[in-house]
């Protein structure tokens, strides 16, 4: 059974604009910070040789008018964290928001059964590049409930 956005919302934390983010069975989420790969990361079978990839967080560039900054990316893959987080409770998918992909950028959708603010999604950038504002609603978060 799909989860209503009134229900799934007692399950985020951090949203940015609820009355702008939560729909009838998603959730709009949003654009926290973006890092640039410098270097590969590096995984095992068993974890011991585990190294996350180094990333380097790119500041947004903002004009002294505008509260929130801009990035200007250029085409390739970025890592991404976003706003908000969830706590357990559902299976969670996570999929790229429709303008994200009609602006010519994309992200894997993931099933989790939870999202922590240090988690990090990797966005594929066009050939075109891609503008994103701060607190872009980049991805939507829909809920699976199991009734046994």
């Amino acid at each position: 059974m799909i989860v209503s956005g009134k229900e799934l919302v007692k399950f985020v934390e951090n949203l940015i604009y609820e009355k702008k983010q939560v729909k009838s069975y998603e959730i709009d989420l949003t654009l926290r910070d973006i890092y640039e790969i410098e270097d590969k990361g590096s995984l095992d079978f068993g974890g011991s040789e585990y190294r996350a990839s180094e990333k380097n967080r790119i500041e947004p560039v903002k004009k002294s008018e505008e509260k929130y900054g801009w990035w200007y990316l250029k085409p390739k893959t970025y890592l991404i964290t976003l706003n908000e987080t969830v706590k357990p409770g559902f299976i969670y998918f996570i999929s790229p928001h429709p303008r994200l992909l009609k602006a010519g950028a994309t992200h894997p959708t993931l099933m989790t059964m939870d999202w922590k603010s240090d988690y990090v999604l990797p966005l594929d950038v066009s050939e075109m590049g891609l503008n994103l504002k701060e607190n872009a609603r980049v991805s939507k978060l829909f809920a699976l409930k199991i009734q046994i």
